[in-house]
C-alpha cells in the first residue's frame, strides 16, 4: 500500500508531458504552492501557510526519494542541505518560472530539487 502511494505521487510528479496534455484533478498546483510559500508570516494565516509550504515540499521530497529507493535508484541529498535551503530553492524556481506554475506542485518541487540529488556515498 505504501509503495503504491509513493509510486503514484512520484509518477504524477514525473509525468510532465502527460500532465500538460490532460486535465487532472490535483491537490496543489504550483500557483497554490507559490501563494502558500509567499504568505507574510505576520498575516493572520501566515504561520499556517508557511507550515503548509514547508510540509508540502518536505513531503514531496520524502515521497520522491522513497520512490527512487523502491525502484532501485537510491540517491541522497548533497551533504549539508537543509529544509530551509530546499524551500528557498523551490520558491526561487516558482518565482522565476511563472509560466510553469499551472503544473502540479509535486512535479515542480521535484524539478527544483533535482540538482541536489547525488549518488549515495
Amino acid at each position: 500500500m505504501r509503495f503504491r502511494l509513493v509510486s503514484l505521487i512520484a509518477l504524477a510528479a514525473l509525468s510532465q508531458p502527460a500532465l500538460s496534455q490532460t486535465k487532472l484533478s490535483i491537490f496543489k498546483s504550483g500557483n497554490d504552492l507559490h501563494s502558500a510559500c509567499g504568505t507574510d508570516l505576520n498575516a493572520p494565516t501566515g504561520l499556517i501557510e508557511h507550515g503548509n509550504c514547508m510540509g508540502y515540499i518536505q513531503g514531496t521530497m520524502d515521497a520522491y526519494m522513497t520512490f527512487r529507493a523502491e525502484t532501485n535508484q537510491p540517491s541522497c541529498f548533497a551533504a549539508g542541505v537543509t529544509g530551509v535551503q530546499v524551500r528557498d530553492l523551490v520558491v526561487a524556481q516558482l518565482r522565476e518560472n511563472p509560466q510553469e506554475r499551472h503544473n502540479t506542485a509535486a512535479r515542480l518541487v521535484v524539478k527544483a530539487i533535482s540538482p541536489l540529488i547525488v549518488p549515495c556515498a
